[in-house]
């Protein structure tokens, strides 16, 4: 009871952070020209999605084994990472996707890392395996289709192209090839 109360809490301040998160990206955009409005909306519907989804899945909690949670968010993530991935491929503005890609990657690779330490926990580990690999897949959409528009992945996208391999063979032993993408 009191395990589904934490994670209850801990999926509501995460949904909460995405909303905030979008809508202080939006409003911090407002200050470029209209030339980037493409890009702005782009980044603007992914953190929407995954902002929408969460709060989505904190309402689920109530009513759902914390497994099915997460499995349900895996999927989600999944579709987002499509959703990114094509906004991404119509970048036009080399320096303001570079600024927001870096960004985008750290969120990522830090959840990435949060959700490694929290899957060493038993009741756990099936579920964060599987947002785990939800969140490699759309980690390598984004390096995939930024290559396919020769536009620079920066320090971030470099970093986590060397690393991941040996981060995913290291803890569950998976790999996953960007040629699939």
């Amino acid at each position: 009871m009191l395990f589904n109360k934490v994670a209850f809490a801990l999926l509501f301040l995460v949904g909460l952070s995405f909303s905030k998160l979008h809508r202080r990206n939006s409003v911090s955009l407002q200050a470029y020209t209209q030339s980037s409005i493409d890009l702005q909306n782009g980044f603007n519907n992914v953190f929407y999605t995954i902002g929408t989804n969460f709060n989505q899945v904190v309402v689920s909690c109530r009513y759902s084994r914390l497994g099915d949670v997460i499995a349900y968010f895996s999927r989600v993530h999944s579709a987002v990472a499509l959703l990114s991935g094509k906004c991404l491929i119509g970048f036009k503005y080399h320096e303001l996707a570079l600024r927001f890609s870096n960004y985008f990657f750290h969120i990522l690779f830090e959840l990435q890392s949060a959700l490694s330490v929290i899957s060493r926990y038993r009741k756990m580990i099936l579920g964060c395996r599987g947002i785990l690999v939800s969140i490699s897949i759309h980690l390598n959409y984004i390096i995939t289709y930024m290559n396919r528009a020769n536009i620079d992945v920066g320090e971030m996208g470099r970093y986590y192209s060397r690393n991941i391999n040996f981060y995913f063979f290291d803890r569950f032993g998976i790999s996953l090839n960007l040629d699939a993408f």
